[in-house]
């Protein structure tokens, strides 16, 4: 076959793939007997076993075709959670449902324009963080991207993608890992909010109270739904906001007196719990400290405590260590 030919061939399936993609899906008997189990387990999820592996196949064909991922997703939380390793089909589609949630979700904080007017705000330098894989296990959230000039909307270096950033360096040296294997381990990070922050007088650039509350609830409160964390520790005082206003739109979300916007819950000592946080659809341990500008050695601290509860410590944590 000549180059040409192979090009003809190519193009003539590759047409063939489009049409059959944009015809109706006509289910079997059988499919249709699943869906039908399918739509039972839609109200009660937890009640799944074994037996139901195909009718949840069915079903989440059906979420995909339709294209709503987040489906999926909201019935992989309820799921019994040893259910999704029995089959390759359903964890393939949890990872191609979370995939394609995600990046709506960055989508979103790229295209967003809610402080195009606000000058304190470098909304030309944005975060878009790659999906971390899955399971999350601990979640650190930073206040910001850092700033650098730009004229044209540019992706922000951060710890995600700079191996030099600061936060990455701390990070790995608190946790005794290399970046590969923090990430690998279920460690993420994210910022509280996703554009830079135009330095002040003094070279700070802390998020105001107000830029926080407009971009926590957007972004962050997604963010937090997809990834699902049970460990949540954020660094700096704008982060720990950042995370009270973004829970406070979540389902079930009640005010807590312990969970106030400018005073995180005590939490002291090698041996904390952190303070749980529980809702409809999302429970998890929060820590909070300082940013790693402020104080360091307290940041240190706070990591490591909610790295033992997450289970992420690097060796020489695990083996005794404690801070610096």
């Amino acid at each position: 076959m000549t180059p040409g030919e192979l090009s003809f061939t190519l193009r003539k399936i590759s047409a063939l793939r489009d049409l059959c993609l944009r015809l109706p899906h006509l289910p079997t008997p059988v499919e249709i007997e699943h869906l039908r189990r399918f739509d039972a387990l839609i109200v009660a999820p937890h009640t799944a076993t074994e037996n139901d592996i195909e009718p949840l196949v069915a079903g989440w064909q059906r979420f995909w075709r339709d294209g709503d991922p987040a489906a999926i997703l909201a019935m992989v939380q309820a799921l019994p959670s040893s259910l999704l390793s029995h089959d390759r089909r359903l964890e393939t589609f949890r990872t191609a449902a979370h995939l394609a949630h995600w990046q709506r979700i960055q989508e979103a904080v790229w295209t967003c324009t809610a402080c195009r007017d606000d000058q304190r705000v470098a909304t030309k330098v944005r975060q878009r963080t790659g999906p971390p894989p899955l399971p999350i296990r601990l979640l650190v959230i930073s206040l910001a991207p850092p700033f650098k000039h730009a004229h044209v909307q540019t992706l922000a270096d951060s710890a995600t993608n700079n191996p030099r950033d600061p936060l990455r360096l701390f990070l790995e040296s608190t946790l005794a890992r290399a970046w590969r294997e923090t990430t690998d381990n279920g460690v993420a990070l994210l910022h509280a909010v996703k554009c830079a922050i135009t330095p002040d007088n003094d070279g700070f650039q802390n998020p105001p109270g107000d830029v926080v509350d407009t971009c926590a609830p957007r972004h962050l409160a997604r963010e937090i739904n997809a990834l699902q964390p049970p460990v949540i520790a954020t660094l700096g005082r704008q982060a720990y906001r950042a995370v009270i206003r973004a829970i406070e739109i979540l389902p079930g979300f009640r005010r807590d007196p312990a969970l106030r916007l400018t005073r995180p819950p005590a939490a002291a000592g090698p041996d904390a719990e952190g303070y749980e946080v529980c809702l409809r659809e999302v429970r998890f341990r929060l820590f909070a400290g300082p940013s790693i500008r402020a104080n360091r050695s307290k940041a240190e601290s706070v990591i490591i405590q909610a790295a033992r509860v997450a289970g992420v410590l690097g060796p020489e944590q695990a083996n005794g260590g404690w801070g610096v």
